[in-house]
Parts: structure tokens; C-alpha cells; sequence
């Protein structure tokens, strides 16, 4: 593991993982929640999964927990997002990029879909999207016109959940899983054992949407 150091709107220093795996073309881009870190179980898990299959991967460790006026953190958020894509394009020349994000980066993403940071790179480009921002109009109508492949995860006791959303999506031929019973942190509540049962689902699923 090696750490990369990105310089941020404010001129601070971010520091990220990153994990190589060598003589491999394949990237995942792992993009965490608001306050939901690396080490939180989903990401914990999924850079352990990713890094089995002989991918390299770049965890972008960020919290915008502490920018409370929302155009602030927009502006921040998608600043960032360029910032760490256009790094791991200078590491390598990827045959495969798997971008994963959850909660509050999965606008972010599709906002920087919207304005075309992904253009060029779109037929190597997959989509994982962790807990969606569903009940958000402009990122939905974003989600449905993504062509390149996409998965998006979210359970039924999360708070953007609507069954006619995910109606919607599957009629626009966007794969997705539902998680009955599973809140925004992906656990099932006072469920310790579901929770973890829940992971191995989720980790499953990505498995058979990336092959």
C-alpha cells in the first residue's frame, strides 16, 4: 500500500490508500459516504474483494461531515472527485475502471457525469452506487441516462428508497439490489449476523455484475 497525497480546494493535503496490485489493468475507485469512512464495514469489505479479483485500488478517504452549507460542500465534492480521477488516470492506462460510491458521493458522481469528467473514458467506466441519493430529481434522471453499466444497492428501510423509483430504473435497464429490511449503513438493525449475511449478498452481487 502506498498513500497519495492530493492537494484540495482549501490548499490542504488529502491522504489516500491506495492499493497496487501489480501488472494488473483494472482500477477500483472506492468514494466513501458523508462520515462513512474506509474502514466502515461496506468499503472495509469491498477493498478486501477487489483486491482478491486483482484489482488495484484507490480508497478516497474524505468527510464532508464538517461543511454544513450545501454549496460549500458541493463545490468541495466535486473538486475532489476530479482530482482523484484524474490522478488514477496518470497512475496507469486502466483497461477496466469500477467506480464505487455511497450516500452523498453518489451525487457528486453523477454530477460530475453531468459535466462530462468521465467523457472519453466511458466504455471501460462501471458504476457501483451504494445507498443512492434516489429522492433527488436532477441525480435520478442522471442515474437513467448513464450508458455505461451501472449497479445500484439500497435497502427497503433506507429513507430514499421508493418502490417506483426502483420501477423507474429497471425500466432504463439499471441493475439493481434491493435489500429488504437494510437501513442507509447497509445493517440490519439489531441484526448482527443478518448484517453480516447482508455483505456477503452485496458482495456476490457485484461479483456477477463485474464479470
Amino acid at each position: 500500500m502506498k498513500i497519495i497525497e492530493l492537494k484540495r480546494l482549501d490548499k490542504s493535503i488529502s491522504k489516500h490508500p491506495f492499493y497496487t496490485c501489480l501488472n494488473s489493468k483494472k482500477l477500483a475507485l472506492i468514494f466513501p459516504g458523508s462520515g462513512y469512512s474506509v474502514m466502515a464495514p461496506y468499503h472495509y469489505y469491498l477493498t478486501n474483494f477487489f483486491t482478491e479479483l486483482g484489482y488495484s485500488v484507490f480508497n478516497v478517504d474524505l468527510d464532508y461531515r464538517y461543511y454544513p452549507e450545501i454549496d460549500k460542500r458541493k463545490e468541495f465534492l466535486l473538486y475532489d472527485i476530479e482530482q482523484v480521477f484524474n490522478k488514477a488516470l496518470e497512475l496507469e492506462d486502466w483497461d477496466e475502471i469500477i467506480i464505487c460510491s455511497k450516500s452523498l458521493f453518489t451525487r457528486g458522481i453523477v454530477e460530475a457525469f453531468s459535466n462530462e469528467l468521465f467523457k472519453g473514458s466511458e466504455d471501460r467506466i462501471s458504476f457501483v452506487f451504494a445507498t443512492p441519493c434516489w429522492a433527488d430529481d436532477k441525480a435520478l434522471e442522471i442515474f437513467k441516462s448513464i450508458k455505461s453499466k451501472s449497479l445500484h444497492i439500497i435497502g427497503t428501510r433506507d429513507p430514499a428508497y421508493k418502490e417506483i423509483v426502483e420501477e423507474s430504473l429497471r425500466k432504463h435497464d439499471k441493475d439493481i439490489l434491493v435489500l429488504k429490511g437494510a437501513d442507509h449503513g447497509l445493517d440490519i438493525h439489531d441484526s448482527t449476523f443478518d448484517s453480516i449475511k447482508m455483505m456477503e449478498t452485496i458482495l456476490k452481487k457485484i461479483e456477477s455484475f463485474i464479470k
